[in-house]
């Protein structure tokens, strides 16, 4: 993520803060954390253990150092509380100050990262059980009218095309 409006060492402090305080001392800057401009940083959250509070899992289960939804939101929340003025970019979306941050920042949870056929929020591969707790519940896009996104009806009509197709295929031989 790109961050302006912060300096390199008050993101260091603010994400030491919020990893000792909500997750155990496992959140972390990644390696690489560098000044990239006169008045930006690059920076990328990760975890010191891959299996504990804050890490999360690929869309396959897999366990690598990748910070969860909830740690991203706890940090970027604080940076925005020590400096209100700030800008964040992330693949997801950008961050202008505090109260755009906590007006945008729920939707990238509604945002699928797995597949059409699967389809895989942030939120759900969390290590921790009970990660995010202060968040109220998820229930993804089918809970959300202005999102026209249901995975059970995509599910449904998939599994119609595949028995359409296995019909095609016993006529055919």
């Amino acid at each position: 993520m790109y961050l302006t409006g912060v300096s390199l060492s008050d993101f260091y402090d603010i994400t030491a803060r919020v990893s000792r305080e909500r997750y155990g001392g496992n959140v972390i800057v990644h390696d690489g954390a560098r000044w990239s401009g006169r008045n930006r940083i690059t920076a990328r959250l990760s975890v010191a253990d891959s299996r504990s509070t804050g890490a999360r899992t690929s869309v396959r289960g897999r366990h690598g150092r990748w910070a969860c939804w909830h740690a991203h939101r706890d940090v970027l929340r604080a940076v925005f509380h020590h400096c209100p003025g700030a800008r964040v970019t992330t693949v997801l979306a950008v961050y202008r100050g505090l109260h755009d941050f906590e007006d945008s920042f729920p939707d990238t949870a509604h945002h699928n990262i797995g597949s059409l056929w699967t389809p895989t929020y942030m939120p759900d591969l969390c290590v921790a059980a009970d990660c995010g707790e202060s968040i109220g519940s998820l229930d993804g896009p089918a809970a959300d009218p202005e999102y026209p996104y249901d995975p059970a009806a995509v599910a449904r009509v998939l599994a119609e095309i595949d028995a359409m197709d296995r019909e095609l295929i016993t006529r055919a031989a």
